[in-house]
This record gives structure tokens, C-alpha cells and sequence, in this order.
């Protein structure tokens, strides 16, 4: 027993220490490395593309030149909404209202972003995780995930102007929230017991009372990925991410049972159903997807082999969201870092790539629709996309080359006399440049002191229990 107690005291002490000093560097550097978060393709036909990042709100006017869409891109920088912490999560309503999910709480603007203000709710005591919007652009639901504390749901019918707790209390953190696309009513939250499952907005939820997994596992091992019209099923995904080998897990009968439709030595992180594809991207193993052309036999026991997924080694993305207008075009960002591109789209399972945003420059530069002297203009002056600066306004980078051992400093991490959309660009994310500040290094080995000292204790524990 003392044992036991020991070897968790002693994980827990390691693990909050690399939170802690995770936590007071991303907040240093505005979310550390700059990653893109989620992205809302245009939902008419001149109607902008958003993109939510770490460094903050970027906006794509989209125009006719030649034949071809051409974006335009702006940014505002997270400053604009918390200028300590940064932005963890933000939805549109339109181009003049936006609600952000910051460290430090929930804050609305309803001026386009020149000004943001925190709410003044109960739920800005606790730490928030993400938000999600209905299609109706008023009904806004957002989950709490802060530590030591039960956390709930709340939920908005004024697109996020006062906010209202769910019947759901949970004990332990609160992993995702997913909207059902078909129903958007119907949200799904997976907790540390488990899932549960609200028809009316997130107002009130009921357990999941599943016959088990098959898989010998505890509730609080799977992680919800998501789900959609499968044929005639309402299909629900679930990642299981031991080690060595992640599975992925599908059920369609409202997760009263389960099977298991794939396995990787990899993990899982997110999914996308569309029309006549699953897709399912993997940090190390690459894209792995399915054809969705004889949806009808899904739920029989040949559907679902190994042979029957195609894998693309060499493409890692994430961020997978279905296009609003066209049906088999897929958006989604480049995860590797270095990556040849942040925003891309296929229109043809993956086969090609259409980059939309290659590099954070094309955005350098460019002016927010605000007064010189509003606040969001006034947090941003500082902050910089340019090749040659760092742009959480800290210090600039040096830029490592990954194929080499010297560091150079370069205008732009792609090759302007390459064609960003030529063949051998797509598809695959090729070998770049990626950005490494000095002041990073102590920081780092800080970490790798802790991880060693942790494998040594687990060792010495596990030594004194044999």
C-alpha cells in the first residue's frame, strides 16, 4: 500500500511539475509554438474563412483574380484578447460578434474584435475548455475543466450574452464536447465516468450506459473522437490509446455497444465523417482513411479490415472539418512541424492538395478592420508574422534547418520559386524550416531533467515493490 502511495505521489509530483513549467512557458509565448486550432470554411460563396490559432484570429477575404479564389489574409493576434495568457478556443457568430475561451475566462466582442470584454458569469470562475456553436448562431455551449473543482456544461441562447449551468456535475476532468452536425441539439460530453448525452442543448445530460467496450478497459480510458450519418446509422467513434497499440472503437446504437474497426501502434486524436469518407489522421502513422461507397454493410463483420483502409504514410494533418457547400471537399491543417502548409483543402480523399494558407507571412503586415486607437489595435502593435521576427513579440528566432546542422535566417520557410500547388507538394508534407528560440534551451532541459528523474523514481519504486 505504502508503495503504491509512494509511486503515485511520486507520477503526480512529476507530472505537475512539467504542467506547471509547460503552463508559465506557453503563457511566456502566447501558447508556445504557434498551431492552428480550428477552421470555418466560407459558408457561402463570398463569405470569409476564419482560422483560429495560438497566435490568435486569422480572417481570409476570399476574390476573383484570373479565374481562381485568392485569399487575402488578416490577423489579429491573441493580445487583442488576453495579453498575458492568450486564446485557447474561439467561435464566429458573424464578423462582428466573436466569443474567445482564454485562461483567464470567456470574453464577447461585438465590434468586429476591436474590443473584447470578459463576461461577467459564474462560470468565469472555473478554467473553460472548448466552445461550440450551433448553426442557428445563437445556442453556444462550453464545458469547465479546471482541476480539484467538479465541472460542468453551460450553455447560451444569446449567442454567449449571459450563460446558464446544465443538471451535469462530474468529479474529474471533462475530455471533449461534441455537437452531432445532423442533430445539433444533441451534444455529447466524454468524462472522466465515462459519456453522457443531452437532447436538448446540453441543458440536462444522462449516462451512457454502455454493455462494455470488449476490450477489458475503465470509462475513463476512452476519449471521444466524434460521429455522423453513417448509411442508416448514427455512428459514434471512441479512441482507446494504450500502449503500443491505439483502437478505434465505433458504435451505432447510441454507444450501448461497441467493436473495434481499427488499430495502429499510434494514438488518436480526432476524426471526420463526410459524405463518402472516414477519416482518421495519426501523429506518427500518418492519414489513414475508408471508403464509405457500400455504407449499408458497415455494421456486418467483414466490413472494417485492415486491407480495406488506405494509409498515407507521409501526410500528417489535423483540425479535419467538412466544407459546408461542397460535399467532398475536406479542409485541414498541416500537423507536422515543419509542414509545407498551415490550411489546405481536398476535394478528392486526399489524393491532392489545394493550399490556402502556406506560412504565417501571408498575413504579415496587414491591418485589423479597428481604429488606431481601439484595444485590440493597441495589444496587436507589437506583434509581428514577418520571417524575421518572433511573433509572440518576445525575442526573434533563430531558424534551424532540419536537414542540417547550421542555422540560417531566411525570408519565408518556402521557397517562393516553388509552386505551392505542384504536384509533388501535395499530398505529403515535405521537409522545412521551423523556429527555434534561444531562451527555449534551458527550458528544455529543465524538462528532460524532470522526465529522467521521474523514470529514475518509477525504477526505484518499482524495484523496492519486488
Amino acid at each position: 500500500m505504502n508503495d503504491r502511495m509512494s509511486f503515485s505521489t511520486i507520477l503526480s509530483f512529476t507530472l505537475l511539475c512539467i504542467s506547471s513549467f509547460t503552463q508559465v512557458r506557453q503563457a511566456h509565448t502566447h501558447g508556445g509554438i504557434p498551431r492552428v486550432l480550428s477552421i470555418y470554411p466560407p459558408e457561402q460563396e463570398e463569405a470569409p474563412l476564419w482560422m483560429i490559432d495560438t497566435l490568435g484570429l486569422f480572417k481570409a477575404q476570399r476574390a476573383q483574380t484570373n479565374s481562381t479564389m485568392t485569399p487575402s489574409w488578416f490577423w489579429l493576434c491573441d493580445d487583442a484578447v488576453d495579453p498575458t495568457l492568450g486564446v485557447d478556443d474561439l467561435v464566429v457568430i458573424d464578423e462582428q460578434k466573436f466569443i474567445a475561451v482564454a485562461r483567464s475566462g470567456l470574453y464577447r466582442s461585438h465590434d468586429g474584435g476591436c474590443t473584447f470584454t470578459r463576461v461577467d458569469e459564474d462560470l468565469n470562475q472555473y478554467a473553460l475548455g472548448s466552445l461550440s456553436l450551433h448553426p442557428n448562431r445563437n445556442h453556444v455551449v462550453v464545458y469547465s475543466d479546471s482541476i480539484g473543482r467538479d465541472n460542468s456544461v453551460w450553455w447560451s441562447n444569446d449567442q454567449g450574452q449571459s450563460w446558464t449551468k446544465s443538471s451535469f456535475s462530474v468529479t474529474g476532468t471533462i475530455y471533449k464536447l461534441w455537437r452531432n452536425p445532423s442533430k445539433p441539439m444533441e451534444i455529447w460530453i466524454n468524462h472522466a465516468q465515462g459519456l453522457s448525452h443531452s437532447t436538448d442543448g446540453g441543458q440536462n445530460f444522462e449516462a451512457v450506459e454502455t454493455q462494455g467496450y470488449g476490450l477489458d478497459l475503465s470509462p475513463n480510458e476512452i476519449r471521444l473522437l466524434g460521429g455522423g450519418q453513417l448509411g442508416e446509422y448514427e455512428a459514434l467513434f471512441v479512441a482507446l490509446n494504450r500502449f503500443p497499440t491505439a483502437s478505434l472503437l465505433m458504435s451505432l446504437d447510441q454507444g450501448l455497444t461497441w467493436r473495434v474497426i481499427h488499430q495502429a501502434e499510434d494514438s488518436y486524436d480526432s476524426i471526420l465523417l463526410n459524405s463518402n469518407t472516414l477519416w482518421l489522421p495519426t501523429p506518427f502513422e500518418g492519414l489513414f482513411i475508408y471508403p464509405l461507397d457500400a455504407a449499408e454493410r458497415l455494421n456486418r463483420s467483414e466490413a472494417w479490415s485492415r486491407d480495406q483502409w488506405i494509409q498515407n504514410e507521409s501526410l500528417f494533418i489535423s483540425c479535419l472539418v467538412a466544407d459546408p457547400i461542397i460535399p467532398q471537399r475536406v479542409w485541414s491543417c498541416g500537423r507536422a512541424s515543419p509542414s509545407d502548409w498551415l490550411i489546405a483543402y481536398s476535394d478528392n480523399q486526399a489524393e491532392s492538395w489545394t493550399i490556402e494558407m502556406a506560412t504565417y507571412t501571408v498575413a504579415a503586415g496587414t491591418t485589423w478592420a479597428c481604429s488606431e486607437s481601439s484595444t485590440s489595435r493597441m495589444a496587436c502593435q507589437t506583434r509581428c508574422l514577418d520571417a524575421n521576427c518572433d511573433p509572440s513579440g518576445i525575442e526573434p528566432p533563430i531558424m534551424m534547418s532540419s536537414d542540417s546542422d547550421t542555422s540560417s535566417l531566411r525570408d519565408d520557410s518556402i521557397n517562393p520559386e516553388q509552386d505551392s500547388t505542384s504536384p509533388e507538394n501535395q499530398g505529403c508534407l515535405q521537409t522545412q524550416t521551423t523556429y527555434t528560440s534561444p531562451s527555449q534551451q534551458p527550458f528544455k532541459l529543465l524538462l528532460w531533467f524532470i522526465y529522467f528523474l521521474s523514470l529514475y523514481s518509477i525504477k526505484h519504486v518499482t524495484r523496492i515493490r519486488r
